[in-house]
């Protein structure tokens, strides 16, 4: 944090390496959200969404899931970003006794984190990529049209 005071940004590797990426970014908007430092929180949103978007092992997402819930204001952002990858990947993983008793551990830990991923399943059944408009679209189940523009178009599911 005393990095960012200085040069408006952090560096992951400048820190100490023995926690993953995830959970410190996660930890860094902890950080921000109790010293109450909007631009930290901002960057530590992003730089969480980015390693997500780079597809982490099942263990560092579901060890950073405590520490995105315990920020008061880590706001639904984040928190929508790590339930959609949960749905996008726990499919899969799920299969993995390992994998099944770390989120077993993690949703006992953070219980709004297991509602906010059922929510997601009983609002929106099926959800995927548009070839139109975009990823995670809501589509119809009948028709496999996208809720957003009404198109025939889906590329994945999950």
């Amino acid at each position: 944090m005393l990095e960012f005071l200085y040069k408006a940004d952090y560096n992951y590797e400048a820190e100490n390496a023995e926690v993953h990426p995830l959970q410190f970014h996660a930890q860094m908007l902890s950080l921000a959200d109790k010293y109450q430092i909007p631009a930290l929180m901002h960057i530590a949103k992003e730089k969480y969404t980015h390693v997500l978007q780079d597809k982490p092992s099942l263990h560092d997402y579901l060890r950073s899931v405590p520490e995105v819930y315990v920020a008061q204001v880590s706001g639904d952002e984040l928190r929508m970003a790590a339930v959609l990858f949960a749905r996008k990947v726990l499919r899969e993983g799920i299969r993995q006794d390992d994998v099944r008793t770390v989120l077993r551990e993690v949703i006992d830990q953070v219980p709004e984190y297991g509602f906010d991923v059922l929510e997601t399943f009983i609002k929106a059944p099926l959800l995927g990529d548009c070839s139109w408009c975009g990823s995670d679209r809501i589509f119809d189940v009948r028709q496999s049209r996208c809720g957003n523009c009404d198109r025939m178009g889906m590329k994945s599911l999950y």
